[in-house]
């Protein structure tokens, strides 16, 4: 159900004392940690999406710069960075 003023007050600051005792409970070093969670380890579709949108872009610029074609780039790009043959790519 909905909560009246009172109770979203009550409940905020016993929110904010379970918060604080958490802090508290961490230590000095703790205290210094981001509140924002890491990034996660594995990608998510969206950022591999990015990703692959902004190396299409770099090859592209790089491409119309040297006149190399796109293929050779790539070709180059995974035998310095490392990476599955095209064939094998996902």
């Amino acid at each position: 159900g909905l909560l009246d003023a009172e109770q979203v007050g009550t409940l905020l600051r016993q929110r904010q004392h379970e918060q604080l005792n958490r802090k508290n409970a961490r230590g000095p070093q703790g205290a210094s940690a981001p509140l924002v969670p890491a990034a996660p380890a594995v990608p998510d579709h969206r950022m591999l999406m990015d990703l692959r949108t902004e190396l299409a872009k770099n090859v592209a610029a790089w491409s119309a710069r040297t006149g190399t074609p796109h293929g050779v780039i790539h070709t180059k790009l995974r035998t310095v960075c490392g990476g599955p043959p095209v064939a094998q790519a996902n």
